[in-house]
């Protein structure tokens, strides 16, 4: 894979010269969640800026709530409507993809965000985190037909970028 990093050549001031902070890119976050007491599936979303917050943001619901994090969805294109008194979000993956890319060296290289403290400072790597989706998700994956960390992968390919998943053993067909 060839990687460019970006070079900044130039840089926004203000009046007295001062570069102009910019702001951090605004995500929605809308959230699947199992209500364990009806049984039944409720909606939730959250309005976040930065990628750090959307993280973190993402991991407290998990930590709190039952989410399925292959369908809660991260939207951070815009949004258009359809002409029938209905808004479509273009472009959303799924938090499982938005976590994973923020923990990927080949798009951040050292930049990459930190989340999911064990509470001895260590962090999620990519390899953390799909062992961790692979064991907290497991009914929900085999749902999906991801079996294994190489069905997760593809997964994670097709996601990021906006294709249908589908599983193994329907491409053998």
């Amino acid at each position: 894979m060839i990687r460019s990093n970006l070079v900044q050549i130039a840089m926004e001031v203000d009046d007295q010269g001062i570069p102009i902070k910019k702001k951090d890119k605004r995500f929605a976050l809308f959230f699947y969640v199992y209500d364990p007491d009806t049984g039944e599936e409720k909606q939730e979303f959250a309005i976040v800026d930065g990628r750090q917050r959307a993280c973190d943001t993402i991991m407290e619901m998990q930590s709190c709530a039952q989410i399925d994090i292959m369908k809660s969805q991260v939207l951070s294109g815009s949004v258009r409507c359809d002409g029938v008194n209905e808004i479509v979000f273009d472009k959303t993956i799924s938090c499982y993809t938005f976590l994973r890319y923020c923990v990927d060296p080949d798009y951040f290289g050292d930049d990459i965000i930190q989340f999911g403290n064990d509470g001895n400072g260590n962090f999620f790597t990519t390899e953390e985190l799909n062992t961790f989706v692979l064991s907290e998700y497991e009914d929900i994956l085999f749902e999906m037909g991801i079996y294994s960390e190489d069905d997760l992968n593809r997964f994670y390919k097709c996601d990021f970028n906006y294709m249908e998943y589908v599983p193994a053993e329907d491409l053998e067909e």
